[in-house]
């Protein structure tokens, strides 16, 4: 599919596409996925996020980072340091980005994997609005 926002996808779990995108102080090849159904196409909602992250995406990168390492670093489990300048530049050797996945209602999230929970990790963003935490707990009946 070519789409006039998100470009050139292909549908798996969703449409999908690979983007380069410098997040969290690196360029990084990220799987941006679309939630929808076989048949569906990208909604206003979704089209509308997709702008805003893109628009505001130093913004989102830093923002998100933050809040990840304030978050972490009070779960024991991960083996971020309590100190936040420390795990914030620590965070990058624990966490991996799996995905930036846009939901119907223009919602997004951005899902991590880490190397001490299967769960993984993920950061909700509507209308402005972060939240962090683990990826079952948070995106739950959102995939």
């Amino acid at each position: 599919m070519e789409d006039n926002i998100f470009g050139a996808m292909t549908f798996k779990r969703g449409w999908t596409k690979q983007e380069k995108i410098l997040f969290w102080g690196e360029e990084r090849e990220l799987k941006i996925r679309i939630s929808c159904y076989p048949g569906e196409e990208p909604n206003d909602n979704q089209k509308k996020a997709y702008e805003s992250f893109k628009n505001n995406l130093n913004e989102v990168s830093e923002d998100s980072l933050v809040r990840l390492a304030i978050f972490l670093s009070k779960d024991s489990e991960s083996g971020l340091s309590c100190n936040l300048e420390s795990a914030v530049s620590e965070l990058p050797l624990h966490l991996k980005i799996f995905e930036i996945l846009f939901f119907r209602d223009g919602s997004y999230a951005i899902i991590c994997d880490c190397n001490w929970s299967e769960d993984g990790v993920s950061v909700l963003i509507k209308d402005g609005d972060m939240k962090v935490g683990y990826s079952d707990e948070l995106l739950d009946g959102k995939i």
